[in-house]
């Protein structure tokens, strides 16, 4: 990744690897990860509560990643075989942060 980010700009994986971009790309996967267990929660009541349901978030995530990814390849700023490894990389992870996310998700009841 790094060689293909420095092909397109010289310098740019460094800039890419401070610690105030480090910050940011934290901050936007909590975010990314809060959106998904909400997610989850909307699908709870049609699909039902578990590992099921979270993999259908997971997946509609990772649908819409590829999709904003893909102009990066299109575009030659990502070469082919860097986009499918961040997409099956993609994949494990948003399906471990949906499962993760179901498990500790649960809803108050009234009682």
């Amino acid at each position: 990744m790094k060689a293909e980010t420095d092909a397109f700009k010289p310098g740019l994986s460094e800039t890419m690897t401070q610690g105030s971009s480090m910050i940011s790309y934290i901050i936007m996967d909590l975010v990314l990860g809060f959106a998904l267990v909400w997610t989850y929660a909307a699908f709870r009541p049609r699909y039902g509560a578990g590992a099921r349901t979270a993999t259908y978030a997971a997946v509609l995530f990772w649908l819409l990643a590829l999709i904003f990814t893909a102009g990066y390849r299109q575009m030659g700023i990502m070469s082919s075989g860097l986009w499918w490894t961040f997409a099956f990389v993609g994949l494990v992870n948003f399906l471990i942060a949906g499962w993760a996310g179901a498990a500790l998700y649960s809803e108050e009841t009234a009682g």
